[in-house]
Formats: structure tokens, C-alpha cells, sequence
């Protein structure tokens, strides 16, 4: 008795570090199926390359499913992040993330008056958060899905949603920008709205020399940003700092 007590212990606390919960085989094998009616509409030679059912934990006691399950496929060279929403069969993916990131760009020129011959920006982070559940939970309303980086496929004006991402909580974007010719008076971005921002964080760089030269987007890295020897300015819903 003591062997058999031990042993479904034992598999409690292995089913608790793999993240099991009932149900969960139904959900991917459900989540797979949609994602591989996805691809196959699509066309092309795209291949489901990993899948799991997002698993859950709210609290140090639980562990429940999500509607979602994530992963990602290949399609000749490239690689993409997938999603998908069990219940509505609404998909995501980070298809267009590079189409997306240069519109969040333009997006963000517009609201900030940057000029775009004396500036040049990168959209380093794009993350996506969503609702666990179709109907809100009562014992857990603060959980939040963790999508990745993907949008919305059924999205017709991705302009627009940059647009709307700005303020969109449930969107995490981080963009740095460095600019020459700018006068780096805060005083200039007070007026933009910075306090329905949300999720958004925009590092604004002024080069000290007005004439030097840009850099180009791939080298607005974390390390650029770290030892950039001009002005730097993080604007956020927090306003500038």
C-alpha cells in the first residue's frame, strides 16, 4: 500500500512538472486539427513542426487548460509562430509581423511628428495577450494568455490595427527610434496621448551630431540602445522619462 501511495505521488509531482491536466490531449489534438486546415487552405508546402496545449497556472495549486494551443510551422526557409483559439477557431500567426512592424513605424512617426528622412526606427518586440477563456473567470480574472509574437489573421487593414495597437493593452510593443536634427525638448511629445499608450514603449534617440549619420534598423539592438552616447528618452502611459 505504502509503494502504491508512493507512486501515484510520484505521479502527481510528474504530471504537475509536465504541465498534464485532463482534457489536454483533446484540446491539441482539436488545436492541431484546426492549425492544419489553416495551412492546408493557405496552399503551398507549409508543415505543422511542433503544437501543445497552453497550460495554465493561475495559482500554486492549479494547473488548467487555456483555449489555446500554440506552435509553430515552416514553409520553405522560414519559420512562424502559430496560435490558435480552440473554441472560435480564430487564428494567429507571425506571418505579417514584418509588414505589421513597418506600419507601427509609420504609426508612431505620425504621432510623434518624427520626420522620416531624419529618423529611423525599429520595432524590436510584438506581443500578443488574450482572454484564457471565452466566458470571463470569477476565480482567476486577472489571467492572461500568452499568445507570442503573432497577429490576427482575418486582419484586412493591418495600418489601421498598428494604428489601434498603440493603445491596445492586450499588445506589447517596444520601438526604438534614432533621430538627427530633432531637438530633444520633451516638452514637444507632451501633447501625443502618451497616457493611452498602454502596453507601448518608445525609446527616442537624438544623435548629438545634427548631421551624423543614421544607423540602419537591424542595428537598433539592445546593446546600441545601452551605450548610445546622446540624449535618450523612454516615452510611455507612464509619460517621459
Amino acid at each position: 500500500m505504502k509503494r502504491l501511495i508512493t507512486f501515484l505521488l510520484l505521479l502527481c509531482f510528474t504530471a504537475s512538472l509536465t504541465g498534464c491536466v485532463g482534457g489536454e490531449s483533446a484540446r491539441l489534438k482539436e488545436g492541431r486539427k484546426l492549425i492544419k486546415e489553416y495551412l492546408a487552405a493557405r496552399g503551398g508546402s507549409a508543415v505543422l513542426t511542433e503544437s501543445y496545449a497552453e497550460v495554465l497556472r493561475p495559482d500554486a495549486g492549479k494547473l488548467v487548460l487555456s483555449d489555446y494551443v500554440k506552435g509553430s510551422f515552416r514553409e520553405g526557409d522560414e519559420s512562424y509562430h502559430i496560435a490558435v483559439n480552440v473554441v472560435t477557431g480564430k487564428i494567429y500567426s507571425s506571418e505579417r509581423l514584418p509588414e505589421f512592424r513597418e506600419y507601427c513605424i509609420r504609426a508612431l512617426e505620425k504621432r510623434l511628428g518624427l520626420e522620416r528622412a531624419d529618423c529611423v526606427g525599429n520595432c524590436s518586440v510584438v506581443e500578443l495577450y488574450a482572454a484564457p477563456w471565452q466566458e470571463e473567470s470569477e476565480e482567476w480574472p486577472w489571467e492572461r494568455s500568452y499568445l507570442g509574437p503573432v497577429l490576427p489573421v482575418d486582419v484586412q487593414d493591418l495600418a489601421d490595427y498598428a494604428d489601434r495597437a498603440i493603445s491596445d493593452e492586450d499588445i506589447r510593443l517596444v520601438v526604438d527610434f534614432v533621430c538627427r536634427n530633432t531637438e530633444p525638448d520633451p516638452a514637444r511629445w507632451m501633447e501625443t496621448g502618451l497616457s493611452d499608450w498602454q502596453s507601448t514603449v518608445v525609446t527616442l534617440m537624438v544623435l548629438p551630431e545634427h548631421d551624423a549619420a543614421l544607423p540602419l534598423p537591424e542595428e537598433l539592438t539592445v546593446e546600441y540602445r545601452n551605450g548610445f552616447p546622446g540624449v535618450k528618452l523612454t516615452l510611455s502611459e507612464r509619460g517621459i522619462e
